[in-house]
């Protein structure tokens, strides 16, 4: 039967059936579940747990202006849900717009101040301001949350050294590199991280030292000789990337 002769009644318990099939798919088929949503949507368009579900996964799938859509139906209805308006600020991040990203993302935290994907959200909007303290306290307070596992954790480090380049904390910046080299992890990033806190750590030595004087050279040695050491780690495993919680 086509859904515009469909009873109301009957398309309505239709599409609760499409959700309740789609959440039983979820966890080990997240495609079939994403098309059964897409039908339930079909089949009740007003339905808001359709539409949280729906985007979820089109987050997950990083369809981000369609699920854009739903999240902005979904923010507009009464009572909106905090974690729609931490859904909402990672799609508008993603799609380039920070003011709308920071704005949704506060809204989410006034609901629960304690959301990692909201306050990751809103940590990277003012990265990506240039606000790098204000950034670097939102960071530290998700990785110390304890909600983070060890991979989002390593993300989170990777966002904060990044932020301590950027506030001439080279030193600091090399520290977590070595952290995250320690545990394992490894990726063009971490290498990157890695090259430009050498860089502007050996820059800020040779500000403070003035002319080369012997001094200035140990330092300098023992500085290369951490660094071709962490290079040369052979243990590592994993890449700590910068994606979402």
């Amino acid at each position: 039967m086509n859904v515009w002769s469909m009873p109301e009644s009957v398309a309505r318990n239709a599409a609760r059936d499409e959700l309740q099939r789609a959440q039983l798919r979820e966890p080990g088929r997240p495609a079939e579940a994403l098309a059964r949503l897409e039908e339930a949507k079909r089949l009740d368009p007003a339905n808001l747990d359709v539409l949280l579900s729906l985007s979820r996964l089109q987050v997950r799938f990083a369809r981000y202006g369609e699920a854009l859509v739903n999240l902005e139906k979904l923010s507009s209805a009464p009572g909106a849900r905090g974690e729609t308006w931490a859904l909402l600020a990672l799609c508008h991040l993603r799609l380039g717009h920070v003011a709308e990203a920071q704005a949704s993302a506060g809204e989410a935290l006034n609901q629960a101040p304690g959301d990692a994907l909201a306050l990751e959200a809103l940590a990277d909007c003012l990265r990506l301001k240039g606000q790098w303290r204000e950034a670097l306290i939102r960071f530290e307070t998700l990785e110390n949350s304890g909600v983070l596992g060890a991979d989002g954790r390593a993300r989170i480090r990777m966002k904060r050294a990044h932020c301590h380049l950027n506030l001439a904390e080279p030193e600091r910046a090399w520290e977590l590199s070595q952290e995250l080299s320690a545990a394992g992890y490894r990726g063009a990033a971490l290498t990157e991280l890695i090259r430009q806190s050498r860089k502007a750590t050996k820059q800020r030595l040779r500000n403070r030292l003035g002319k080369p004087k012997l001094l200035h050279s140990l330092l300098l040695f023992f500085a290369d000789k951490q660094f071709v050491a962490a290079a040369a780690r052979g243990s590592l495993k994993r890449d700590a990337s910068e994606g979402s919680v």
